[in-house]
This record gives C-alpha cells, structure tokens and sequence, in this order.
C-alpha cells in the first residue's frame, strides 16, 4: 500500500479548475485512510454549492488507481468542515494575494 506522503504527490496532480490549483495546495483534503482493502480520501470543496465537486472527485479516484493496486479507491465528498482560506498552504496563499 502507497504511504499518505505518496497519496498527497499524486493527489498534488489533481487541479481545481475554476482557479488552476491543486486540491492539496487549496486544502481540499480533510482525510486519508489506508487500509489493505482500500484507499479512502476525504474533500472538502470550497464552497458548498461547488459545481466541480464530481469533477473533482473523479479526477481523484483517477490519480489514486496506479497507487491503489488491488485496493478500492473511495472519494467521499464532505459538507463539513466548511473550507476557509487558512486550509490552503501558505505559498498558496501568497500566491493568490492573500496575507500569510
């Protein structure tokens, strides 16, 4: 089974595409498990009404399947917490104009 470290390189593929940004820059990721069975990972969107969510979500599942071997691939998406600018990594912050 891949490490969480290995899980968030790939995830690192996956992009937002309203605003060009990967979900683990944007802090869109609240949970990985894994298990022998499978992978889960958990987002968040960025906003509740979010229309990229079974996009994203997708494109999730499509970055974890080399990593998964044999293992299912779950995506859950979250309506809790609520996303807030703080969740996303500090250079990303930066990047978008916001103060560290």
């Amino acid at each position: 089974m891949p490490t969480e470290e290995e899980i968030l390189d790939a995830l690192k593929e996956v992009m937002d595409p309203e605003i060009a940004l990967d979900i683990v820059s944007l802090g869109l990721i609240e949970k990985i498990e894994i298990e022998p069975q499978a992978i889960t990972v958990s987002l968040i969107m960025t906003s509740p009404t979010c229309p990229m969510g079974d996009l994203l979500q997708r494109r999730t599942e499509a970055a974890l399947y080399p990593l998964a071997k044999d293992a299912a691939v779950v995506v859950k998406l979250l309506d809790q917490p609520i996303w807030s600018p703080e969740r996303m990594t500090l250079e990303t912050r930066l990047r978008m104009g916001w103060s560290g």
